[in-house]
């Protein structure tokens, strides 16, 4: 006997939607420091609407070991909305994992080093490659949350706007960094 479309919205849990276009420029504006609050927000939502028992702040600061969890939740709501099975999200965390692991361990090559220029121009284009895991995921959040523009989280707010400019900061010391090892 198969679902019927409200039995199925019922068993989806609610994820933090937000507009594609906002999570890109919030993500890269931020340097990545977005990525922490966005993973704060996908756990915090789900533990509301499953009355469970996660801890979002640590999920967010230690997101390396949940990304897995997070993303094969949001593949298995995606296969019971739209009956379709998909790995994108499977390889997506696999990668994320790879990829932030590498990036923490290049912080540990000493300043002197002849790599450390090379490292630190690789973490920069490792920002845009978290990006567009997370921007994934998102994808799926919005397509199980029934709002697959994030009409209802598209419009930028004052603290967007504050946290942008810290971003710029960040980018700022950043580009000087590298260039200072050049």
């Amino acid at each position: 006997m198969q679902d019927s479309p409200a039995e199925v919205e019922a068993m989806i849990p609610k994820f933090y939607v937000v507009s594609l276009n906002k999570f890109a420029i919030l993500f890269i504006g931020t340097a990545g420091l977005y990525m922490v609050y966005w993973f704060y927000q996908q756990w915090k939502s789900y533990k509301l609407s499953v009355n469970g028992n996660q801890m979002p702040i640590l999920r967010a600061l230690f997101s390396i070991f949940f990304v897995h969890s997070l993303f094969n939740k949001l593949t298995a709501f995606y296969a019971i909305k739209s009956g379709k099975k998909s790995s994108a999200l499977s390889t997506a965390a696999t990668l994320f994992v790879v990829v932030s692991a590498i990036s923490f361990a290049s912080g540990y090559v000493p300043e002197d080093s002849e790599l450390k220029p090379f490292l630190l121009v690789l973490n920069l284009v490792f920002t845009f490659v978290l990006c567009w895991f997370c921007y994934q995921a998102q994808w799926f959040i919005n397509y199980i949350c029934n709002d697959i523009n994030g009409e209802s989280n598209k419009e930028f707010t004052g603290a967007n706007y504050a946290w942008i400019a810290v971003g710029a900061l960040f980018w700022c010391m950043y580009v000087i960094g590298i260039i200072g090892h050049f």
